[in-house]
């Protein structure tokens, strides 16, 4: 009469095993997800820090992107500054760069490829609001970034330095390199690739309405603000 006592009680114990070990590899799963239920929008813009069109594409387009609530957290975002640009290596193994919109281009696209790589390109949220304010400013990248780098808590001393040194000239190296390897090839600047593909018609979306283009390519649940995007404004015939 004794053992159905101690019966319960082991059967409860396995129960209550049981119910732990199914919520400890649930947690672990949902770890894995990624932040949504679907891979990130991922987006490319191969451009110039000089460059009109890049600048309004950046401080428009972009900057309502990451104005709306719930799109960064479906979005990788990936800059490349060279756009444009010629290099050549020289007898030293440095790279020299000729820019578009010369050597004051050349100076803010290092600046911003270092501040990229020293952040780490995967940690947007600690480079995009210095690039996003660099690109802001009316003067030259050289002469905003000193200003952009404290009110965005970017270490300025470290990308001087990374700017001047062999380290930022490589990495300069590998934004052109990937330039470079576009297929198809760009033909102008700003240059768009949506989830590793370039198309006329996805460019002139991006450049006309970013947020809605996002949206549209994002194939998980879409974060609330989308469905309040309003569709094409214009009036065929």
């Amino acid at each position: 009469h004794t053992s159905f006592p101690l019966l319960h009680i082991l059967f409860t114990m396995r129960a209550f095993l049981a119910i732990a070990a199914a919520v400890l590899l649930s947690a672990q799963f949902i770890h894995a997800l990624p932040v949504g239920d679907a891979p990130k929008v991922k987006l490319d813009l191969y451009f110039e820090s000089l460059c009109p069109g890049c600048r309004g594409f950046i401080t428009t387009q972009m900057k309502t992107v990451f104005a709306t609530e719930g799109l960064s957290d479906i979005l990788d975002w990936n800059m490349f500054p060279y756009g444009n640009a010629q290099e050549s290596q020289g007898s030293s193994g440095q790279y020299q760069f000729e820019c578009q919109h010369g050597a004051d281009e050349c100076a803010g696209n290092l600046i911003e490829t270092c501040a990229i790589n020293l952040a780490g390109r995967n940690n947007t949220m600690a480079w995009w609001p210095f690039v996003l304010c660099v690109e802001s400013a009316g003067e030259a990248p050289a002469q905003a970034a000193p200003g952009c780098a404290k009110q965005h808590n970017v270490d300025m001393d470290a990308v001087s330095k990374c700017a001047q040194s062999s380290q930022g000239n490589q990495w300069e190296h590998e934004m052109a390199k990937a330039t470079a390897a576009l297929s198809p090839a760009h033909t102008y600047v700003p240059w768009l690739v949506l989830n590793g593909e370039h198309t006329e018609a996805m460019q002139n979306k991006l450049m006309d309405n970013a947020v809605q283009a996002i949206c549209e390519a994002y194939t998980g649940t879409k974060p609330a603000a989308c469905s309040s995007i309003k569709g094409d404004a214009k009036c065929y015939k």
